[in-house]
């Protein structure tokens, strides 16, 4: 297996009315059947995410997320080999609690309102691994 993380943004969809809480639970259960984790975070319409995988596994993925209605304008950041996963317990932690995730920018000292085209594939992997963890500081 070559592991390997992989770190996007898209903008979450007008017509998509779905809970984010129900597509997390689903995105749960069937990253544990293929061994994937990451985090994900929902703010100001835009979905930002890292996964971790075995390289086909996550070609697969992110191939299927860029093609489903729910995302559009969808830009992967970075994708690369890595030695040892980040999020090895989660195999989707995700934060979309917007006021949650507007204090913690505020702490961090970011705008409330991201640029997410202006951010590097590094910088979403900050983001998501900080906001995801963020309660638990």
């Amino acid at each position: 297996m070559r592991l390997c993380h992989a770190a996007y943004f898209s903008r979450r969809s007008e017509s998509d009315q779905q809970d984010v809480a129900d597509i997390v639970g689903h995105a749960q259960a069937r990253n544990a059947e293929r061994n994937v984790t990451g985090g994900l975070v929902v703010h100001g319409g835009y979905f930002f995410q890292v996964l971790e995988g075995d390289r086909q596994v996550l070609t697969r993925l992110i191939t299927r997320i860029f093609q489903d209605p729910r995302h559009t304008g969808c830009e992967l950041l970075l994708f690369d080999e890595i030695g040892e996963r980040m999020f090895p317990d989660w195999t989707m932690r995700a934060q979309f609690s917007d006021d949650i995730v507007a204090q913690a920018l505020n702490d961090f000292g970011l705008p409330r309102e991201l640029q997410p085209e202006t951010l590097s594939g590094y910088a979403v992997w900050d983001l998501v691994h900080s906001l995801v963890c963020y309660e638990d500081a």
